[in-house]
């Protein structure tokens, strides 16, 4: 069997997101499926490339990372169209007999503005293949957009992305939610089509994610990026790993730094809050910040943390949850939507604003509040061998 992905961008070094979920399901599922992904080409990639033994075909126009305001209108209008008569090109080229679609997805492969184009919606190349579709809906636009802005004039519009994630959901033969809450949602609106959908969180490799040693995991992280991590039991340490966004709660985390000197915080990844994050260190000495982690080390870095703090407006499940909870390193995560498989006071705690962050830190930092018995058992929900059977078994229902 081929099954043939289509996402708007997929790179080697991919760590997080959609890109890593689709790279899951090709690794552990290589040994009976052969994959193939087509994408947009970003700057700096080349048009094909094999990856992990995936073949990957990047469509241009490329897209450009500094752009102004013009070209980005451009390129979602007039260089988009260009793309997508050359995807529609090797959608039918290829062979494959599944295309796997990464949605919700509309004119333009943007969440923010995808709403705008509803009316070229049918310009779509995927819409046009003649083999069978299966979408994996990897969240809903209006919701999430909704969270991060509060102004009733944008949730109008975002809500624009209800049709479209209807029409989505009419093109494919299967539909597969990584979020309670998408599926919750998609089934309740359209009832006729629950048969055709199915829950399936983004699977997690418990091999590699995994308990170690507190003590060992601190020694790899602080040897590895010259940094120094708090060894002594007493002292707690509170880890951060996620895109450094807004959208994610960085802004929230680093609040605490200044609250709790007692408490080390530990910061890793990348994004537009990388300069203030640098610039913090500098005058913060209980906080640490590692940069982008090597995929290797990422095991280490949870394993280090008492506890992690995730704090996004965003209701999905999240990556990093479910591979904190692995580590078993309990979860500090915003409630917002169904948190599953954070349960609270279980192998983690739910958090409504910062008052109630900050009373959870100091309560840890005190030793008044802990996990006396870790729930590690809602691994089974993500764990990557089940999950990639769930949807080796949709692949099977439809060759």
């Amino acid at each position: 069997m081929i099954v043939l992905h289509y996402f708007r961008q997929f790179s080697k070094d991919t760590s997080g997101g959609v890109e890593a979920y689709i790279k899951s399901i090709c690794t552990s599922l290589s040994d009976r499926i052969n994959f193939k992904i087509i994408c947009d080409r970003r700057e700096g990639e080349i048009e094909f490339e094999i990856i992990d033994g995936i073949e990957v075909y990047r469509m241009g126009p490329q897209k450009n990372k500094n752009s102004s305001i013009f070209e980005k209108f451009f390129d979602i209008t007039i260089k988009e169209l260009i793309r997508e008569r050359e995807k529609l090109k090797k959608i039918h080229g290829l062979d494959y007999d599944i295309l796997h679609v990464h949605g919700p997805v509309s004119f333009s492969g943007t969440v923010h503005t995808g709403w705008l184009f509803l009316p070229f919606y049918g310009l779509q190349s995927w819409r046009k293949s003649k083999k069978p579709v299966v979408m994996t809906m990897h969240g809903l636009p209006e919701i999430i957009l909704g969270h991060k802005y509060k102004n009733l004039i944008f949730n109008i519009f975002f809500n624009i992305w209800k049709t479209i994630e209807d029409w989505n959901a009419a093109d494919s033969k299967k539909i597969i939610c990584v979020d309670k809450y998408v599926y919750d949602e998609m089934t309740a609106r359209l009832k006729d089509r629950a048969r055709d959908m199915s829950f399936i969180l983004n699977g997690i490799d418990l091999k590699r994610f995994s308990k170690l040693d507190k003590k060992k995991a601190r020694s790899i992280i602080s040897d590895g990026y010259d940094k120094t991590i708090n060894m002594e039991s007493e002292k707690k340490v509170i880890g951060f790993l996620n895109r450094l966004a807004a959208d994610k709660g960085i802004d929230i985390f680093l609040s605490l730094v200044p609250k709790f000197p007692n408490v080390q915080f530990i910061i890793a990844g990348d994004g537009p809050y990388r300069e203030r994050v640098e610039k913090m260190e500098k005058t913060s000495p209980n906080l640490a910040y590692f940069g982008t982690l090597k995929e290797e080390h990422v095991t280490a870095f949870l394993c280090s943390c008492d506890y992690t703090v995730n704090p996004t407006v965003n209701p999905a499940a999240t990556r990093v949850n479910m591979e904190s909870i692995a580590c078993e390193t309990p979860v500090l995560t915003s409630a917002i939507g169904d948190r599953f498989p954070v349960m609270h006071g279980g192998n983690g705690f739910l958090f409504k604003d910062f008052n109630e962050l900050s009373n959870l830190i100091e309560k840890i930092s005190e030793g008044s509040l802990k996990i006396n018995s870790f729930d590690r058992s809602v691994s089974n929900a993500f764990d990557l061998k089940i999950t990639s059977n769930k949807i080796l078994k949709i692949y099977d229902e439809l060759t």
